[in-house]
């Protein structure tokens, strides 16, 4: 199973472009924070994940999230190859975005990262909206 769950940044600015085929594209790159401090520094490192998302994926994603969001991202590993300038193979490793949640502090209706307003009144009720139906506390 090719199945990857990324949480972090975005870090660069998202500018959708169209192919030739007019399909809409969106690379970008998320910072994804380790669990762990680096021992000699004492300060967490981060994974920088190429991304890239596709049609109406690519259309929400640049229209809701800006650089420096946070994103939670669910996909797949897609790899590939082409070769450089100079005849030598370079390979790439990319998550190819099939579903993305918007992560970070709500407050007042307003997702904190995003920088738009996602008022409670934007989006229906459903009957699993409750807090107190989480087997959880926040």
């Amino acid at each position: 199973m090719n199945l990857v769950t990324l949480i972090g940044t975005i870090t660069t600015d998202l500018d959708v472009k169209t192919t030739s085929s007019q399909i809409e594209r969106l690379a970008f790159t998320v910072a994804c924070q380790r669990k762990f401090k680096d021992k000699g520094t004492g300060k967490y490192q981060s994974d920088f994940v190429r991304c890239e998302a596709w049609r109406q994926q690519a259309s929400f994603i640049s229209q809701y999230f800006r650089k420096g969001s946070k994103i939670a991202i669910i996909g797949c590993i897609t790899t590939g190859s082409y070769d450089g300038a100079d005849g030598k193979r370079i390979y790439t490793t990319s998550v190819t975005v099939d579903k993305v949640e918007f992560v970070g502090e709500k407050n007042s209706g307003t997702v904190q990262s995003s920088g738009i307003n996602l008022s409670d009144e934007n989006f229906p009720a459903s009957d699993n909206d409750s807090e107190n139906s989480l087997p959880f506390d926040l």
